[in-house]
């Protein structure tokens, strides 16, 4: 499916973006989108001086414009300006989108109103807008750590953008806002290939484990200790080493691998995982 669009009055609008506003759009959505999209925004007599683009999962368009968005519509805070650009597609995080024509692309996140594992699908507010500096934070200890960046290599998938819509209405709270996220295609290696980490716990149609012909290539034993290097040791070394814990839960963790063979782990999610004890520090 493709996202949906709305302009929304400035003064409404925080966002954190690595480069100017244009720039940003044409890079993220393409130059063909971002000329549809302000056309769209022309012809309803309105302009980018005033407005800021957002996007909305279409989902959470249609639970919105009737309730919650509605009084926006009607004064002109908001404006839709209906759906464009690529395909895009969940990823096992429902909220998490992946692009489909432009896998490298990033995935985009945003926020649903529904409750899923016992979470409220929204995106805190207080997490849109400090995740690129988080990230960015992550990068530059991996960066520096000879551990992590050459002996157990650790990829930080980078929340590198955010746009968070910040309205008088509680019930709006969390539910207008987009994080943009490195897709683990940008940093796969020649050879390499990514699977999230939770596939290896799993059986096939035919009764076998999804791992079992890695086993059978490389012996149990052998697959086994490159297994726990490559995924449990940079986990461990960012906690004892800066004292950084990640939320390392399978969904959070992806693998990489050569033929089955584990080379290198990559973590994503961390805006809304930020704790720290100041002592510390």
């Amino acid at each position: 499916f493709q996202l949906h669009w709305l302009a929304i009055k400035r003064d409404r609008v925080r966002q954190q973006l690595p480069c100017s506003e244009s720039a940003f759009w044409i890079k993220e959505i393409g130059q063909a989108a971002w000329d549809l999209l302000h056309e769209r925004l022309r012809l309803k007599d309105a302009d980018w001086d005033d407005y800021a683009l957002l996007p909305i999962h279409p989902w959470q368009w249609l639970s919105l414009k009737q309730d919650r968005l509605k009084p926006w519509l009607d004064d002109g805070t908001a404006l839709y300006l209906a759906a464009a650009g690529d395909s895009y597609q969940a990823t096992q995080s429902v909220r998490s989108l992946m692009n489909q024509r432009h896998p490298h692309k990033a995935h985009v996140k945003l926020p649903m109103n529904m409750v899923n594992t016992s979470a409220l699908r929204i995106l805190e507010p207080h997490s849109v807008c400090s995740a690129p500096l988080v990230s960015g934070w992550l990068q530059q200890l991996v960066n520096a750590d000879r551990f992590l960046s050459e002996l157990r290599p650790l990829v930080i998938l980078q929340e590198y953008a955010g746009m968070l819509v910040e309205p008088d209405d509680e019930k709006l709270q969390g539910q207008l806002a987009v994080i943009w996220r490195e897709s683990i295609d940008k940093h796969i290696q020649p050879g390499e290939a990514a699977i999230p980490f939770n596939a290896l716990l799993l059986t096939e149609a035919d009764g076998q484990p999804f791992i079992h012909q890695w086993l059978e290539r490389y012996s149990l034993q052998v697959w086994l200790k490159q297994l726990f290097d490559t995924s449990v040791l940079p986990v461990w070394h960012l906690l004892i080493q800066p004292g950084i814990a990640i939320e390392a839960h399978a969904q959070n963790l992806l693998l990489l691998h050569r033929d089955g063979m584990p080379s290198r782990l990559a973590a994503r999610d961390f805006h809304e995982s930020v704790e720290y004890v100041r002592d510390f520090l």
